[in-house]
């Protein structure tokens, strides 16, 4: 029995320990998101005439700040009058950091595939590589088959450029 409550004790330990980690990483990135937020709305107010896709990673708010802004899709001011878009028309995430750490305010998902299928139902959209995000932007509809080209061209010739050094 002992040594059962001395494993528990360990394990709650270790646990909080890695809980308050979390949280101390969410707390110093959480208001850089928020900063990212009002800018983009600022500078959506601006141009309020074009579509607007949201590029980041999932490193330092930029996930949190892409559910904040599709979920205002709809609501009132995030279109212009003419009717375009909301204030994302997509938002595209760079998967940098481990999945289970980044600052997110939605739950945790079992998997990769759940999280990627709840984002995606939100415009939002997970990737690994540039090509792979301008394939689903074309696929999408909001770049040509001229401009995906370029994306490609482009990957490719960093690569050149990386290997060169």
């Amino acid at each position: 029995v002992l040594l059962a409550f001395a494993a528990l004790v360990t394990w709650s330990f270790y646990a909080t320990s890695s809980l308050r980690k979390e949280s101390r990483v969410n707390d110093v990135w959480r208001p850089v998101g928020e900063d990212k937020i009002k800018s983009f709305v600022e500078y959506r107010q601006l141009y309020s005439e074009c579509s607007m896709l949201f590029f980041g990673d999932n490193g330092q708010g930029d996930l949190m700040c892409a559910e904040r802004l599709t979920g205002m899709n709809g609501s009132p001011g995030s279109a212009s009058e003419d009717g375009v878009g909301g204030m994302v028309s997509a938002a595209f995430i760079h998967q940098v950091a481990d999945p289970s750490k980044h600052l997110s305010e939605l739950e945790k998902f079992e998997d990769d595939q759940q999280a990627k299928e709840e984002y995606a139902s939100r415009g939002i959209y997970l990737f690994r590589t540039y090509v792979g995000a301008a394939i689903h932007v074309y696929n999408l509809g909001f770049i040509s088959q001229e401009g995906l080209f370029r994306v490609c061209t482009e990957a490719v010739q960093d690569m050149v450029r990386l290997r060169i050094r």
